[in-house]
């Protein structure tokens, strides 16, 4: 099963650049976490598919998304989805979003995984806040199936985000799904040897996984990679 990949997500939100759109690409969607970016307080239009096509022509660039209200012609353009934005009102109508990612459920043991690939690079935070727009989180590893499942997981030459970090306390590793703290025996099974290091002036506190041996490593937060998000299932509820 091939994996979604969003080639452009920027600042925390999800922004999809394309040269032509068609109306029947756009998808009804119904945040529940992130708001969508707005571009300016819109226009009557006489259909959603008019709207579609107004706001790739007024935006070219911009225009990945849009609200539309069906009774009063109300028509918004938007730029994604960002972390500080609110979510639509029933003013607004209903938000459509440009070839919103799909997740692809793997078979991981009695459970499965729910996986959706970026390879646009963002630094961790960024790739955090893009995951959790989707209602999702960063990809977390946190049981001997998922570690397992890590070598179906990589993409050749990409250096991917997971979701383990020690950014509130050095040499505390938490899943940034739950703030858990990581087992000291699963610690132990995927970082590289001799690692994490906090190498390069104690600066490494963001976890990533490496497309040469499917291990982790720490590395600088600031630093842009592609990453991983993962959405909880019906039947795995701790993902």
């Amino acid at each position: 099963m091939k994996l979604y990949l969003l080639e452009a997500v920027m600042l925390g939100f999800i922004q999809v650049v394309t040269t032509s759109v068609s109306s029947t690409k756009f998808t009804k969607i119904q945040p529940s976490v992130c708001g969508p970016v707005r571009l300016s307080n819109g226009w009557v239009d006489r259909s959603r598919s008019s709207c579609a096509s107004n706001c790739k022509a007024r935006y070219p660039q911009e225009c990945n998304s849009f609200l539309y209200n069906k009774s009063t012609k109300a028509c918004i353009p938007a730029n994604g989805l960002g972390s500080n934005q609110p979510l639509p009102s029933l003013g607004e109508g209903d938000l459509y979003h440009y070839q919103y990612p799909d997740f692809s459920k793997f078979p991981i043991g009695s459970n499965t995984v729910n996986l959706a690939y970026f390879t646009k690079p963002l630094i961790y935070t960024d790739a955090e806040s893009a995951c959790r727009c989707l209602d999702a989180h960063l990809y977390s590893p946190d049981s001997w199936d998922k570690i397992w499942f890590i070598g179906n997981v990589a993409i050749p030459r990409y250096y991917m985000w997971i979701g383990l970090n020690d950014m509130a306390v050095e040499g505390k590793f938490v899943w940034a799904k739950n703030v858990q703290e990581i087992e000291a025996v699963y610690k132990i099974a995927i970082f590289k040897p001799g690692q994490p290091d906090n190498g390069y002036n104690g600066n490494q506190d963001c976890v990533f996984l490496t497309p040469d041996s499917y291990e982790f490593d720490d590395g600088d937060c600031f630093e842009q990679k592609a990453y991983i998000c993962e959405k909880p299932t019906l039947n795995n509820s701790s993902a």
